[in-house]
């Protein structure tokens, strides 16, 4: 078997999800950072006023609840901080939405002859694949094959396509299958 070690450069952003996201009532973004906290740490630093506040927001089945939730969350970002659990460095343009957008209305429903009620800006993030235990981002060898197979089948698809067929349609024919490809570091 032979072994080739590339170096590939992104020229375009990447992002290799793994299906999750963070959701805006675990975590905070302040300074360039995203940071997911543990809930229940975050809640054992709140006084006793704001736990109350918290767990009636929690307990509310009213439609605005998500709104006071978010409100105690953010004004007790530092506390949310300090119950971090992990720690993600994000864009420019994510920490401004994030300021002037989280936790807002981003429409109101209902119309005229209903009580209007507003809809929360989820301001989710889709997380990005990362090694379990050093936490560290990698690109997953599959993705990067998947990749390679998907750029190698369009172009020869494009010079004959019959061919293409003969060659790819076939799981046993797939030249692909005997490629393996490492995981990497980024």
């Amino acid at each position: 078997m032979k072994s080739y070690k590339l170096k590939l450069t992104a020229i375009t952003p990447l992002h290799i999800g793994t299906g999750e996201d963070y959701e805006p009532t675990n975590f905070v973004i302040d300074n360039g950072y995203l940071y997911e906290f543990d809930e229940y740490r975050f809640y054992e630093k709140l006084d006793e006023k704001t736990k109350q506040i918290f767990l009636n927001a929690v307990e509310s089945r009213a439609s605005d609840s998500l709104f006071a939730i978010h409100r105690v969350i953010k004004l007790n970002k530092q506390k949310a901080i300090q119950s971090a659990i992990s720690k993600v460095k994000v864009t420019k343009g994510i920490d401004i939405d994030y300021k002037y957008k989280v936790g807002k209305a981003v429409q109101n429903e209902g119309g005229r002859r209903v009580q209007p009620s507003k809809v929360f800006n989820r301001f989710q993030i889709a997380r990005t694949i990362r090694q379990p235990n050093s936490h560290q981002v990698y690109i997953p060898g599959s993705s990067l094959k998947g990749a390679f197979s998907t750029a190698y089948q369009e172009e020869f698809y494009k010079k004959s396509p019959t061919l293409w067929k003969e060659s790819f349609e076939k799981p046993l024919s797939n030249i692909f299958k005997n490629i393996l490809v490492s995981d990497t570091e980024v």
